[in-house]
């Protein structure tokens, strides 16, 4: 489940950008992973794929920490419940 949030994720982000220029750092070097010869294998691409997975997993949990410093303990408690529930 974690994976399939992450590759919407990702591609969400790379049709909301369209071009190069706007996309975020990670989906850049996706692009380029998956752009490189040597990533045409579907292990090549699945390797570029799960490292952009596993960057994003990293940004989210970082910004989620600072979303949580930014709550009080009532709205942290919320946003917790909210998210066992979903």
């Amino acid at each position: 489940m974690k994976i399939l949030l992450s590759s919407l994720l990702i591609m969400l982000s790379i049709s909301s950008f369209g071009q190069t220029e706007q996309l975020h750092p990670i989906d850049r070097e996706l692009q380029d992973c998956l752009n490189s010869d040597e990533n045409s294998t579907t292990v090549g691409m699945t390797e570029c794929i799960n490292t952009a997975t596993w960057k994003w997993d990293e940004e989210l949990n970082r910004q989620y920490k600072i979303l949580l410093s930014l709550l009080t303990d009532q709205q942290k408690e919320r946003l917790k419940s909210t998210q066992r529930e979903w």
